[in-house]
């Protein structure tokens, strides 16, 4: 285990991934590699969102353009892959236990 963003003990993966791709909490650039990309998205979905939240599209718009400018890449992608879900266009963050494993994840 490796310390995260935030000092947090992390697998080494997931902390190499974060080292990479954050620089003083904003997203440098999206991450091609699918597996990579998922580490990003648990991140966001963890640090951004909140369980049982519903929030405006707007509001995911806000949150997410403090990370990075291609709010609707990530918007999508936290969508598509699981991690939230957008009933009656509004989003809300799923449970944990319904996100997708890293170690289910297929590597590009």
């Amino acid at each position: 285990r490796l310390p995260g963003p935030g000092g947090e003990p992390l697998p080494a993966f997931e902390a190499k991934v974060l080292r990479a791709f954050l620089v003083d909490g904003r997203l440098e650039r999206i991450p091609a590699q699918h597996k990579k990309r998922q580490v990003i998205l648990r991140f966001l979905a963890r640090t951004d969102f909140r369980p049982g939240e519903y929030v405006p599209e707007k509001e995911v718009n806000m949150r997410l353009a403090l990370r990075h400018p291609d709010v609707a890449s990530l918007r999508r992608y936290l969508v598509e892959n699981g991690y939230m879900e957008r009933p009656g266009g509004v989003y809300r963050l799923l449970p944990e236990d319904r996100w997708p494993s890293l170690d289910a994840t297929a590597a590009d």
